[in-house]
Parts: structure tokens; sequence; C-alpha cells
């Protein structure tokens, strides 16, 4: 199927829901099996064999590629099924999958990107570093909490949920004090301080190695990509992926991409994964649009059914 459909969208997740059956989906064709065998030869690590691993899943080295590999290797499953969508979003190192989703990159040259990506974050990352999702204080309160230099929100996803990054040990004593004024935290499973200025670094070298890999080269972009730094659509790959490496030391505006979602009159959204927490938070944001993820599926053709009967009753 390749007609064109203005009303639906596709998301990318980030590392946040790795679980033992990320890959599972990419099994059921070979067009999924072959995009993770190339991912495994260019992180050289068999990531069907290393996504068993589950207390892995927070490093860096592992996270990345499962996540991006699993989100290309279900697109290429579907894409042949489903109509082309209005755009692709992508949370966090979902960004990458979402780039890889809407153009014709070769799947080496997307694997490229994310082994770049994930090197150069796990080589700058400062030791003893996470993440803490925090939900119910808004971003003035929150900042007044923060402990400067240390501490930095990292994602905004709604007006009073965030994901803040930096030195572990002062991100749990940021968890019990919010805890005593009855604010929700949860330590996430990742190993680096990701879209902060800690990374400035990695952000850095991974512009030039984007700049001097890409500048030269036109990409054909099939849908916009909405850009994790303040949620507008793009289509120029060069822009894309200089929002791409900024990202990294920048913090990720995830609300305005939900609301270029909604503004944009997508009707219907389908999260590729890992996980179904962005499909939960865009309908708890914006009900109107329906949305679920793959992993609410067994089979393609459940996932393809949804979409094309969601899309028809709009």
């Amino acid at each position: 199927m390749s007609n064109f459909a203005p009303n639906f969208a596709i998301v990318c997740s980030g590392q946040g829901n790795l679980s033992a059956d990320i890959l599972t989906f990419s099994k059921l064709q070979h067009e999924g099996v072959e995009v993770v065998e190339i991912f495994s030869s260019i992180f050289s690590s068999n990531l069907y064999a290393e996504v068993g691993k589950l207390s892995h899943h927070g490093l860096n080295p592992l996270s990345q590629p499962l996540a991006v590999a699993s989100a290309i290797a279900n697109w290429g499953i579907l894409k042949e099924a489903l109509p082309i969508p209005m755009m692709f979003a992508g949370y966090s190192v979902g960004e990458v999958s979402a780039w890889g989703c809407a153009t014709s990159l070769p799947i080496e040259q997307i694997a490229q990107i994310a082994y770049k990506r994930s090197s150069l974050m796990d080589q700058y990352a400062p030791p003893n570093s996470g993440m803490l999702a925090v939900r119910g204080i808004d971003l003035l309160q929150l900042n007044q909490h923060l402990n400067e230099n240390l501490i930095y929100v990292a994602i905004i996803n709604e007006d009073t949920h965030f994901v803040v990054g930096g030195n572990k040990d002062e991100l749990m004593k940021l968890a019990e004090e919010l805890a005593t004024i009855g604010v929700w935290t949860k330590i996430l499973d990742v190993s680096v301080p990701s879209h902060t200025p800690l990374m400035a670094k990695a952000s850095s070298e991974m512009n030039i190695y984007l700049r001097d890999s890409f500048s030269t080269t036109i990409v054909p972009c099939n849908s916009p990509v909405l850009l994790g730094i303040n949620g507008a659509r793009c289509t120029n790959f060069a822009v894309g992926m200089e929002s791409l490496a900024r990202a990294i030391a920048e913090p990720i505006y995830w609300q305005h991409a939900m609301q270029t979602l909604s503004d944009s009159g997508i009707k219907v959204v389908l999260e590729l994964g890992p996980g179904g927490s962005l499909a939960k938070m865009i309908t708890e944001v914006h009900p109107h649009i329906a949305a679920r993820s793959i992993a609410d599926f067994r089979t393609p053709k459940g996932v393809v059914d949804w979409v094309l009967r969601q899309l028809h009753e709009e």
C-alpha cells in the first residue's frame, strides 16, 4: 500500500521500556530479522542473544541499538501494508529511528548513526549518572529543587511530567525530597544523563560526525520528522541531523511534539516500540487521537487491521 494518510503518524520509542520480548515482532518476517542482523554486525553484538540479559538494558551500548533496531525492523515489516504516514516522531534515541523510517537511508547507515551516538554518549557520560522520571510538580517548582550543575531537566513530557538527568546520588536525594511533598518519581534504567549540558562534548562530536558524513548527501524524506528539541516539522535531513546532535545535550520537548501531532490533524498514531508509553501518553494528553503500540498486538496483520480500521472510521 502506498497511498498517503493525512491523519496518520508513526512514533518511535526511546530506550526506557526495553524488555526481553522487544525483538519478538522482528522475528515474524525476514525483513525484520535482516534489520536486526545488520545492527548486530555494526554494534559487534548479537542483539537476539543479548536481549535476554535484562540486567544490562540500562547500559547505553546495548539499550540504544535495541531501541533503534527494533523500531526500524518493525517498520520494515509493516510499511508495505500501511499508508504513508503524514509524519514521524521519535522520543530521545527514537529520533534516530524516526529518521530511519522516514527516509530511504540504507539500514547500514542508520545503524552507523545509532552506533556513533551510543558510543559518544557512553564515552562522555560522567560516572555514576542516571535519569529520574518526575510527575506531579510544575517546571518552576521542580527547578527550585534541582541541585545546580549536577541535575538538569532533560525531557518535558507534560506541564507536570518530566525526566531529569545527572548524578545518580543527587537524583536519589531529589526523589526522597520530592516524595515528602507528594511528587511521584521513578529512577529509570538508564546510565547516561541524556539531553543535559553534561553531554555537551558528545553533542559537539556527534554534530561534527554527522556534518562530515552527510553534509553533501541528499536524503529524500518521505514525510516530515518532528524535531525533538522543539517539536517542529522537518524534511531537511541535514537540519534534522544537526538537531539530532543538539538533542544529546539539550532538553527534549516531547510535549511540543504531541501538540504538533494534534494541531496537524493527526487522528491515528502507531508506536513502533519498544513498549507503549508514548501511545499511552498521547491518548492521555490528546484523547481525540487513537494511539496504540505494536506491543499490543501479536501479529503484523493485527496491527495493520487496527490502523486501517481506525483510518476508515475517521
